[in-house]
């Protein structure tokens, strides 16, 4: 004996086995109800709880959704949307088009995974970059973490002292969590230390400094046709940059901290 939906039909033994496709489907995703609708909005098959909601009313507007979409799609060049996704608090909805003949439904709750996220995290104690996968909806605990304005003071072999300019209270980084932060420090350099449950753990260099060359060799006639529009520089920190021919000795210049370039005299 057909089933009849719609403009098409099928014998009971193949709603039997669309019927148990649909369970089995529901099982592996571990959803609350799932629900075939063909394009007229028509309902074809249910399984899974009963759904709260009336199921023919449902139907007519998931056609009405997907033809919504459709014309979305047509918009902005696609020939159609093959999927919707809605997502509540509590309840979501995951719509699929199947063959353009019928639309699969399938009703989820808080007991369900919807996706994962996969993010590269940074430890920010050891500095261990790591991947991580994470359910959509999980949450998680704000860390406690906090920049406070502190002054260089000086470095030795246990690491950098830094004063807090609210508490007054010596801060220290280890050299590897400085790194070559001290390329661009003085004495009273203000930057921004990172503390992570009170604790220092990492420091923010402020945008510009200011330091004085304490060694570059004088420009020579004919560098720049040459081509060479710059000049090695040593620092009163140490360090060596590259500044325009012009720049002289025991000139204080400004530097861009991130890219450790000229920004330009004092």
């Amino acid at each position: 004996m057909p089933v009849r939906a719609a403009s098409w039909s099928f014998t009971e033994d193949d709603f039997g086995a669309i019927t148990r496709a649909l369970e089995g489907f529901l099982t592996e995703c571990n959803a609350r109800c799932a629900l075939l609708v063909d394009r007229t909005g028509q309902l074809v098959a249910t399984v899974g709880e009963r759904p709260s909601f009336d199921p023919t009313t449902f139907a007519t507007l998931t056609a009405a959704d997907f033809s919504a979409n459709d014309q979305l799609a047509k918009l902005v060049g696609e020939n159609d949307f093959s999927t919707l996704f809605h997502q509540g608090e509590k309840e979501s909805m995951y719509l699929a088009d199947v063959a353009r003949r019928v639309i699969l439904v399938v009703l989820f709750d808080t007991r369900t995974t919807l996706g994962l996220v996969r993010l590269k995290m940074r430890n920010m104690l050891t500095n261990a970059v790591t991947d991580k996968t994470f359910k959509a909806g999980d949450k998680f605990k704000e860390p406690d973490l906090e920049k406070v304005p502190a002054s260089y003071l000086y470095s030795d072999s246990d690491g950098s002292y830094f004063l807090d300019q609210e508490s007054f209270e010596t801060l220290v980084l280890s050299q590897e969590k400085v790194g070559d932060a001290l390329d661009m420090l003085l004495e009273g350099t203000i930057v921004q230390i990172e503390k992570f449950n009170g604790n220092p753990i990492g420091l923010e260099l402020p945008m510009h400094v200011e330091l004085t060359i304490t060694y570059t060799e004088p420009a020579v006639r004919g560098d720049t046709s040459s081509g060479s529009v710059t000049k090695a520089a040593r620092l009163e920190t140490g360090a060596e940059i590259r500044v325009p021919l012009f720049v002289k000795e025991g000139e204080k210049i400004k530097i861009t901290t991130e890219t450790r370039e000229f920004y330009g005299r004092v």
